[in-house]
């Protein structure tokens, strides 16, 4: 998980069974929520870092319900011409334990575009994309691979 060095920072959503839920989350030196997102619906995301003053805003907005926002925070440390951009579907766990029973299932992304302003924002190719992994592999975590800006993700802990 990132987060854990003064240059890197986690941005995303936590889904809640209990309640059917998703609180956006950043995490550089702290965690930081959002409002939390109803269940079922498709929602839009977006991640912008700005070297120049040490700052990361991850915002959200959710087609079909008013939930939208934003998360500032600063990056302890800035290193200038380095960033790296990770798009992950995951469950999070203490330990790894891939006979829990938890699933996560239809995650789609989408239209992924990458760029230094909105404006110039393209979509995810070949040459933007520096590689893939499934971990621990293929019969826990099932991709439906499209293209680089498009895939349906799949994660089942039913054991391996």
């Amino acid at each position: 998980m990132g987060g854990a060095l003064p240059s890197e920072c986690d941005a995303g959503f936590q889904y809640s069974p209990t309640y059917d839920n998703w609180a956006p989350v950043l995490r550089t030196h702290s965690w930081q929520t959002g409002t939390r997102i109803p269940g079922g619906y498709q929602t839009a995301m977006w991640f912008q870092s700005d070297s120049e003053n040490g700052t990361v805003t991850f915002g959200w907005s959710c087609m079909g319900c008013t939930s939208k926002g934003s998360l500032t925070s600063s990056l302890d440390q800035v290193i200038p011409s380095r960033g790296y951009l990770k798009r992950c579907t995951s469950i999070a766990q203490n330990h790894d334990n891939f006979t829990s029973g938890s699933f996560l299932k239809n995650v789609e992304w989408q239209n992924c575009a990458i760029g230094t302003t909105p404006e110039d924002a393209v979509l995810w190719t070949d040459e933007t994309t520096g590689g893939f992994t499934n971990y621990p592999d293929k019969s826990v975590v099932q991709v439906q691979y499209a293209s680089d800006h498009q895939e349906i993700d799949n994660i089942v802990c039913d054991g391996m």
